[in-house]
């Protein structure tokens, strides 16, 4: 799978994780295994760390089915903050247009995309989890 997720307990942290091209059944397979975990805790940050995806094959469909499943995911997840950190402009815009259709989708998780690490933990409140990714 393109994207990954993992449990960061320690740091009360959701990790997730993507390279090479990423398409829609992966998103989604993404959001439902995140979903399924029985370590998610509600309220919990989540970090997404995109900087290696080199090609993204998604379209306004598969995004709007990843937001479907994510709100699904709303009563689970709770309120939190959402980190996207992405590695270019071409993505830096898409994430920031997924953080706009996620305003509407999951209200109460609050999307933010960035161009650095350093700023996406500082947003989260997080300090020095400079851990592998899972990839």
């Amino acid at each position: 799978m393109a994207i990954s997720h993992e449990i960061d307990l320690t740091n009360n942290l959701l990790r997730i994780s993507g390279s090479g091209v990423v398409t829609n059944d992966d998103m989604l397979k993404c959001v439902d295994a995140i979903r399924s975990d029985p370590n998610l805790v509600p309220g919990m940050p989540s970090l997404s760390d995109m900087r290696n995806v080199t090609q993204l094959e998604v379209d306004n469909d598969g995004l709007r089915q990843t937001m479907d499943a994510m709100a699904a995911t709303r009563e689970k997840r709770g309120k939190a903050k959402v980190a996207i950190v992405v590695s270019d402009d071409a993505k830096f815009g898409f994430a920031r247009m997924t953080t706009s259709i996620a305003d509407t989708f999951a209200p109460g998780m609050n999307f933010r995309a960035f161009r650095s690490m350093a700023d996406a933990e500082e947003w989260l409140g997080i300090s020095d989890t400079t851990q592998q990714s899972v990839g």
